[in-house]
């Protein structure tokens, strides 16, 4: 693979260049039917977009064009923006120079990132592709057939491989002076996160979330080894943490800016050495300004053991958190490579959270060897039964490029998808030995009905009440949780309200369909999705208020919320 070839020279103009215009695109995905999905206002946040501005801002600051260059940067999650690429390629030709950068693009986000990209390099403006896919087939399977990373520089497109801080100067250089690069690897080079830029605290406008929420990587890496997981060989298994006193600075942003919601993205949290000064820096704002956090934290099934934890992170803000159990049979977890998940010791786990008033999202893989839609029904009655969790999020085993199973299943011959817009988690992307495709993925969205029963919910509702996690907030979530695979057949992490699709922006080789058959089919299924979503409230308001009074009878004296 050439990794150093020129792939946009331009003739230095007759006067001096001074001006540098940079696109930035958090790509989507195409649905089932070819068409980019996009909502009004997201579920998830655009992290790697304010990562990434963030950075290229850093660079900005330190002139590394020199001090006469001035840097337009402009950032578009498509989630929730549709993408005119004649308009901003219009836009970028107005600059001496300009660069568009895919930001943070996923497996599933590769095959519109590179549809982007064609549409952008036909009107003359050069383009960049980093992210997950790139650095993940880079560090373990660089010759991947289906990784499509040497036909999109065949195309003229620029691959980044790496975090992006150690080669943001690099890049900008490049494209300043019309050398930009095929390839950029810098997989093997890893940023000191104490000196690491800030993300760019984005605006709630430019957020556009049903919930705002702000986001910060407090450090990256992972010690475990589980053999799903890309984090580790692009990240690596070293844990690095920013310096607190840098997380102050963002908080106190965001205090200015009002925002007290933030997702801390970090892989796990509790394992960073520094956990305890950082929740300190959160205890410390709360007491000098009164706010008050509302924080979401992502950790593994042993981080409750770690002394004063739980009672920390409650301290600094944290209301949930996010826990990866993946299985609850002992060899699917040694399948995971998750030996550090003990299925007898999930229940104090869940419930030194829920004592602490915080709630718990779980995760359930679907896709072991063994697994069956039988047997994935009894794991669900064991989780209902044994660990208390609030939230159930299920995804399809899939072996994401830079993830140990993809390299074993490439090394292995295993016949895997060409499509990566499959690669979602959604979707089973290789033959199973016991359950056909079709079954696999029926079987991925019937998990939510079965853990989402009338009776469970009633009892996740009873025991948020008695540790006094606030109901409402669970009826939120569940909303998006359950009613994403229910009503959108979409992952909640790529979830939003009220979808929309642009009829022409459509996958290429898919029918553009006429208007007169677009627009009534696209009333029938808003309306379907909208009636859908407001019998899905009223069925949890009444649930939740039905656990209410049996917890107000029991306990007479309790203070429980009014729903």
């Amino acid at each position: 693979m050439e990794k150093h070839t020129i792939v946009h020279s331009e003739p230095a103009s007759a006067s001096q260049p001074s001006r540098l215009g940079i696109l930035m695109i958090k790509p989507s995905r195409y649905d089932d039917d070819g068409y980019v999905v996009q909502w009004w206002k997201s579920i998830g946040p655009a992290h790697s977009l304010a990562a990434v501005w963030g950075i290229v801002e850093d660079a900005v600051n330190r002139q590394v064009l020199g001090p006469d260059v001035t840097v337009d940067i402009t950032g578009i999650n498509e989630m929730t923006t549709r993408v005119n690429t004649k308009k901003l390629s219009k836009k970028l030709k107005s600059f001496d120079r300009a660069l568009v950068m895919m930001v943070g693009v996923q497996t599933n986000q590769y095959p519109r990132s590179v549809d982007l990209a064609r549409q952008f390099i036909a009107q003359g403006i050069p383009v960049a592709i980093g992210g997950f896919h790139v650095s993940g087939t880079m560090a373990l399977t660089p010759d991947w057939e289906y990784g499509a990373l040497q036909s999109a520089q065949d195309e003229g497109i620029t691959l980044y491989a790496g975090e992006l801080e150690t080669g943001v100067d690099e890049l900008l250089r490049d494209v300043w002076h019309g050398t930009l690069k095929s390839m950029y690897d810098k997989g093997d080079d890893l940023a000191d996160m104490s000196k690491a830029p800030l993300p760019k605290l984005l605006t709630p406008q430019q957020r556009k979330m049903k919930i705002d929420v702000a986001t910060m990587d407090m450090g990256r890496g992972c010690p475990f080894k589980c053999s799903f997981c890309s984090v580790i060989n692009v990240s690596g298994n070293k844990m690095r943490s920013r310096d607190p006193a840098a997380i102050e600075v963002y908080l106190r942003q965001c205090i200015d800016q009002g925002t007290h919601r933030l997702l801390l993205v970090d892989d796990n949290f509790a394992r960073l050495r520094e956990w305890r000064e950082i929740l300190d820096v959160f205890i410390k704002l709360h007491k000098e300004t009164g706010i008050e956090w509302d924080c979401f934290v992502q950790l593994d099934t042993q981080s409750h053991r770690i002394p004063g934890f739980v009672e920390k992170a409650r301290e600094a803000g944290c209301t949930r958190v996010f826990i990866g159990i993946e299985a609850v049979r002992t060899d699917s977890l040694q399948a995971a490579g998750k030996k550090h998940n003990k299925v007898q010791a999930m229940h104090d786990m869940a419930m030194a959270w829920k004592k602490a008033g915080i709630f718990i999202f779980g995760t359930l893989i679907i896709g072991f060897d063994n697994d069956t839609p039988e047997r994935m029904k009894e794991d669900v009655r064991f989780l209902q039964d044994n660990v208390p969790i609030d939230i159930l999020i299920t995804t399809v085993l899939t072996p994401l490029p830079g993830s140990m199973d993809h390299k074993h299943a490439v090394e292995a011959g295993v016949k895997l998808d060409p499509d990566l817009n499959e690669y979602d988690t959604t979707h089973a992307v290789f033959d199973h030995p016991l359950m056909s495709k079709e079954e696999w993925n029926q079987t991925y969205l019937d998990l939510y009905d079965w853990f989402y029963t009338p009776e469970h919910i009633e009892k996740i509702f009873t025991q948020a009440l008695e540790n006094g996690i606030s109901v409402k907030e669970l009826i939120q979530v569940m909303m998006a949780f359950y009613g994403s695979p229910r009503f959108e057949k979409s992952h909640p992490y790529v979830y939003g309200l009220v979808r929309f699709k642009s009829r022409v922006d459509r996958r290429p080789g898919r029918e553009i369909e006429p208007i007169w058959r677009f627009y009534p089919r696209r009333a029938w299924e808003v309306s379907k999705s909208l009636v859908g979503h407001i019998g899905l409230y009223l069925h949890l308001l009444r649930i939740a208020r039905r656990a209410r009074k049996a917890v107000k009878r029991r306990s007479p004296l309790i203070k429980v919320e009014q729903i």
